[in-house]
């Protein structure tokens, strides 16, 4: 009887000692998933917003940006360097010259902003003029940053070529006197406002698909 009793204490013991052996991994495993778990749902919201945080600013920053751009330059082909803090139109403080001016044209062009090709005629003009005194009033900006014309060319008396390109037309200003013809492309143009020229306010004809003869005259983004 002692020797059954003490076999059966002998069993029950290996037993407990397997017991225990076997507690002890899988109670390190259970610790082992549960500190992955807790690493894990710590991590991912930290690591989550940090990668919204970084989202946000780089969309801060790309509207910053635009921004800067929309309120400097306001499109393409400005004054650029006015002090002026006077706006609308009352800042557009041009001499009246002599002669008449006549817009012949609004063509359409294929741009990245929206632009127009003007051709113009002025007549009985006695002096040079400044083509980039032609411009529109912005009534909420200052004078530089009301748009002027982009690429000017004095054209042929019939409109069909190029007589001279903008830089030889800002040497010589005498190429601008009498009865002359020029084209210029002209971004954001608003067609139902009065167009601002040296030789008076002039109303701006119903824009129409560029004739044949103007094909020649290809637009070039400003750098």
């Amino acid at each position: 009887m002692q020797r059954n009793e003490s076999r059966k204490r002998n069993v029950n013991a290996c037993h407990l000692a397997w017991v225990q052996i076997i507690k002890v991994p899988i109670a390190l495993c259970c610790a082992a998933i549960l500190l992955a778990s807790c690493d894990s749902m710590k991590t991912e919201p930290e690591s989550t917003g940090l990668a919204n945080a970084a989202e946000e600013t780089s969309s801060n920053e790309s509207r910053a940006v635009k921004e800067l751009f929309l309120e400097r330059y306001f499109g393409t082909g400005l004054h650029f360097g006015s002090k002026d803090g006077e706006k609308g139109r009352q800042s557009y403080k041009v001499t009246k010259l002599p002669g008449r001016a006549e817009i012949l044209g609004v063509y359409p062009v294929k741009a990245d902003e929206p632009c127009h090709l003007v051709e113009m005629a002025v007549s009985a003009a006695t002096e040079g003029f400044d083509i980039g005194n032609f411009t529109q009033a912005l009534e909420d900006r200052a004078v530089s940053f009301w748009q002027v014309p982009w690429m000017e060319v004095l054209l042929s008396p019939d409109g069909t070529e190029v007589a001279s390109q903008a830089n030889r037309i800002d040497k010589d200003s005498k190429l601008l006197r009498g009865d002359v013809r020029i084209a210029f492309f002209f971004h954001y143009l608003n067609t139902d406002g009065p167009f601002l020229t040296p030789f008076g306010d002039l109303a701006i004809p119903k824009p129409t698909k560029r004739p044949a003869r103007l094909k020649m005259r290809k637009y070039e983004a400003p750098d």
